[in-house]
């Protein structure tokens, strides 16, 4: 490792220190993220050497003022470290497994920061579940147990994913719960993807029964639009046409503002798959 690229991997830690003293919840997703450049890693640094020569913490306090958590950062960023190694060695499991301790590291710093550290929570989730979701297409699902005692991978991912989930749906402050929805719709991508479809109309129903959340249309837009568009699938199949065309109808006059043209193929689908539920039961 030359000096060169050691000065690189301090001046990241310490820019990324910076970013979370800051609340900078942008600096922080975009020190993380790593699927934009899921097909071009050899523009992502590797400091897999770096940082077995050089832990993260010591970095950390070797400037004022001190982080706070720093011992959960350093998990963060040493995930993140090793994350982008297995990648570049298509260790894609490993590369999951690390993606998944950023994900349980970022849910014990969000039960003292404050809302901005949704923000880098949400990216790394979803790049969580986008990366697995790449690499189902290529395996057997219980190809990816690490023993027979172990879950398979999409049980795993759930169970991960849950937990962003769990501590805004359970903020004491109240901050927090806007992102529900969020976390709510990744989990309804899951459940739909492996055919859960049991576990997303509990999921539609507890939230529909919880008068400590905010309103969904408080939520943004891509996020209230998504999850309307859940819920009206989830309604249609449990044979509430009316509630399903409702949430639809909201769905699409949301969709229309957030401008997405993904979002309206999704929709499109969906009313195809509402029409076509509606015919089955004439």
């Amino acid at each position: 490792m030359s000096q060169q690229e050691l000065e690189d991997y301090i001046s990241w830690l310490l820019n990324f220190k910076n970013n979370i003293q800051s609340q900078n919840a942008t600096g922080v997703s975009n020190s993380l993220s790593f699927m934009e450049y899921i097909n071009e890693l050899e523009k992502v640094p590797d400091y897999s050497t770096a940082v077995e020569r050089l832990y993260p913490k010591q970095v950390f306090d070797s400037t004022e003022p001190k982080l706070k958590g720093k011992a959960v950062y350093t998990q963060i960023v040493t995930a993140y470290i090793h994350l982008i190694s297995c990648l570049k060695n298509t260790n894609i499991m490993g590369a999951i497994e690390n993606s998944m301790e950023m994900i349980n590291s970022f849910v014990k710093c969000a039960q003292y920061e404050t809302t901005w550290i949704c923000v880098p929570l949400i990216t790394v989730s979803t790049e969580l579940r986008k990366l697995v979701f790449t690499y189902i297409e290529t395996v057997n699902i219980e190809d990816t147990k690490t023993d027979k005692s172990s879950l398979p991978l999409d049980e795993k991912l759930i169970a991960t994913l849950q937990k962003p989930f769990k501590v805004c749906h359970t903020d004491k402050s109240g901050s927090k719960k806007i992102a529900v929805y969020f976390f709510a719709n990744e989990l309804f991508k899951c459940y739909f993807k492996f055919q859960k479809y049991e576990a997303a109309s509990n999921l539609a129903k507890v939230l529909s029964k919880d008068m400590n959340l905010p309103p969904v249309e408080d939520a943004p837009k891509s996020h209230s639009v998504n999850y309307n568009y859940y819920t009206s699938l989830i309604a249609c199949m449990n044979d509430d046409l009316s509630l399903a065309g409702n949430l639809l109808t909201t769905a699409l006059t949301n969709c229309l503002n957030v401008g997405k043209i993904s979002t309206n193929v999704h929709l499109s689908g969906a009313i195809r798959c509402f029409e076509g539920w509606r015919f089955t039961k004439l």
